[in-house]
This record gives structure tokens, sequence and C-alpha cells, in this order.
């Protein structure tokens, strides 16, 4: 958990100890937080893209979820991990990222038919948060075999 914190402060460019308390409330740093979290999902993404463990590599993608919108490239890129671990957690973060991830809609939908059931559940999960209530697609039934 601590190497997860430490990657995340690496990727924003923060070194141990020299965080400063946040401005007080109103003082309009949105820009500066914006610009951020611009910078910090292609350095995240960068370091995804070099990580090799299965649970890294999740961590990563949860973590890229938290930049924001300027993460949904990564995150898309991330739906075509081989591991269902990963791609769960991509539509996850994609899902609370909301409309703002409308480009991802056309591969959850294809999610949506995963082999993994995390995976069918997570892309379901995103299509309900990112489409409005007309355009969301019917609940799938899959046959139970016993």
């Amino acid at each position: 958990m601590i190497q997860r914190w430490l990657i995340l402060a690496a990727a924003l460019g923060i070194a141990a100890g020299c965080v400063s308390a946040p401005p007080p409330a109103g003082e309009g740093d949105e820009p500066d937080a914006a610009a951020a979290a611009a910078t910090a999902a292609p350095r995240l993404e960068r370091r995804l893209a070099e990580l090799r463990a299965r649970d890294e590599r999740r961590r990563a993608v949860r973590d890229l979820g938290f930049q924001g919108p300027a993460a949904v490239p990564a995150l898309r890129r991330a739906l075509e991990d081989p591991d269902w671990a990963v791609r769960a957690e991509a539509a996850y973060a994609l899902g609370y990222l909301g409309p703002a991830a409308w480009s991802a809609v056309a591969r959850l939908q294809e999610l949506r038919e995963d082999e993994d059931a995390h995976v069918r559940k997570a892309a379901a999960f995103a299509l309900e948060r990112i489409l409005p209530p007309a355009k969301r697609p019917p609940p799938r039934r899959r046959p139970v075999e016993l």
C-alpha cells in the first residue's frame, strides 16, 4: 500500500517532506489542480506500461482513475489488458468518471460479453454511470450452467 502512494507521489512530482498545507478554501486553485492532474495522468500511464505484476497494474489503474477526465485515454487502453482484474478496475474507474468517459462506451459494451463475470459486472456498472437512462442497454442475463 505504501508503494502505491509512493508511485502516485512520484508521478505527481511530490517529494517526501515537501508537501505544504493546502490553501484555504475558496482561493481558486482549481486551474492548478486540473493542470496537475493533466500532467500526472501521462506519468501514471507510462508507469502502468512498465509494471508487470498484476496487483501493481491494478493499483496503477485505480490511481489513474483518481486523475479525472485526463486519464480516460489511458483507462481505455487498460480495458485491453490481458488480466481480468486490470480490465475490471479500469471499467470501474471509467464508471466513476461518469459522462466524461463517454469515449469508452463502445469498448465497455463489448466487455459486457467478457468471459470473466467480474469484468462483465464492472462494465455494466460503468455503462450505468456514463450513459443517460434513456440510452442504457437492457441488463444481460447469462444462462447458469449447473
